[in-house]
């Protein structure tokens, strides 16, 4: 355990240090990062602006807001922390040198998750907290079981976005311009955004349990109002196993990588 925070603690301080070096470019990215996050509650608004608080059936403005922001927080912490993953693979795939990586005495998934951890995207968690703590603040507060169910689904929140960063890591040892699946990937996580009431019931309980994105945000968020959470015990087994058939995948994908010598 103390060597693992060890390695954490080295990978950030180098991550920190490269972002350091230049100032002007970080906070530039950092700022165009958080406006571009800014766009979903701010549509959000727009929407309910237009349709009188009518935009989302049976879900009022600031709930709706919770949704977006838990999302936001989810994505603060699996961007710096999970996505290294996925670039360190890319890079080092590309260059012919993963077996580096596999040749080092520690799991080659922690070792690739802080060779480059994303410090701008702390900025994100940041936005995020700060608008969780604002939305939270609006609405009636949650008890102690709506607390501690959101801590229970939100970790299972992060379980899922860890698993798609496996995924999109492990296809990159036989795909390296695999963009396209990024692209859809993003398009899938849009639609745990939003409440699962502008959706047709049979794509609700495709999103909770055939592929639970809405555990992403949209069932933490519930525990939170205390709303009913239907498919709930499915979605959660369907992360579970989404998350073993990720590792499982990652484990196989690696055992095809070949190195630069072909």
């Amino acid at each position: 355990m103390n060597q693992t925070l060890r390695i954490w603690q080295r990978g950030l301080k180098s991550a920190v240090a490269n972002r350091i070096a230049y100032r002007g470019d970080f906070f530039i990215s950092l700022a165009v990062m958080l406006l571009f996050e800014a766009v979903t509650p701010l549509l959000t608004f727009l929407i309910y602006g237009l349709t009188n608080g009518r935009g989302f059936p049976g879900w009022s403005l600031f709930e709706v807001l919770l949704i977006q922001s838990v999302f936001l927080l989810s994505r603060g912490i699996s961007q710096p922390f999970f996505w290294g993953l996925v670039w360190t693979v890319h890079q080092q795939v590309r260059e012919g040198i993963f077996e580096l990586t596999l040749l080092k005495p520690r799991s080659e998934i922690l070792v690739c998750m802080t060779m480059n951890i994303d410090i701008q995207s702390f900025g994100r968690f940041a936005g995020g907290l700060a608008f969780f703590i604002f939305v939270l603040s609006r609405l009636p507060a949650p008890g102690l079981s709506g607390v501690l169910s959101f801590l229970l689904l939100f970790s299972l929140s992060l379980a899922m976005m860890f698993s798609l960063a496996l995924i999109m890591a492990g296809t990159l040892f036989v795909w390296v311009g695999n963009s396209r699946l990024m692209e859809l990937m993003e398009t899938l996580l849009e639609f745990a955004k939003y409440p699962g009431s502008i959706f047709t019931s049979v794509f609700q309980l495709v999103t909770a349990v055939v592929l639970p994105v809405a555990m992403v945000a949209l069932f933490p968020a519930r525990a939170l109002l205390g709303r009913p959470q239907p498919w709930l015990w499915g979605s959660m087994a369907a992360v579970c196993c989404f998350a073993a058939a990720a590792l499982g995948f990652w484990k196989y994908m690696v055992k095809k990588y070949t190195g630069a010598g072909g």
